[in-house]
């Protein structure tokens, strides 16, 4: 692995390390999607329609699943969210230094670099 003969380690490290979040954040979001659809499935056996307007009629059993699932889905999606930010920035950092350490481990000032656009520029 050219990074590693490179003896860029800390570029090894942030790339494993972002490997790794991605993972979580992947496991996250399947855990949110199926948690989504049961109440998607709990809210499609309790609606009814009234003047154009849907209405969720839950009550007991239902009501008391459809509070502990909004509570679950509350904190995947905010532990989801706190945790991007990070990610991001590590993976941009990773990224970037991919192109400059192999230039200089394969001593060739061609060898491709990644840049950022910025957003305003389009």
């Amino acid at each position: 692995m050219p990074l590693m003969e490179a003896k860029e380690y800390d570029l090894v490290h942030g790339a494993t390390e972002v490997i790794m979040q991605h993972k979580t954040l992947i496991a996250a979001l399947d855990a949110y999607s199926a948690k989504r659809q049961t109440v998607n499935q709990v809210m499609g056996a309790n609606v009814v329609e009234k003047d154009s307007v849907l209405i969720a009629d839950i009550a007991g059993a239902d009501l008391a699943r459809m509070r502990a699932l909004a509570t679950e889905l509350e904190s995947l999606i905010q532990a989801i969210r706190r945790r991007l930010p990070e990610l991001e920035k590590k993976a941009t950092s990773v990224t970037l230094g991919i192109g400059p350490a192999m230039r200089t481990y394969f001593n060739d000032p061609t060898f491709p670099q990644l840049g950022l656009i910025d957003e305003d520029d389009g």
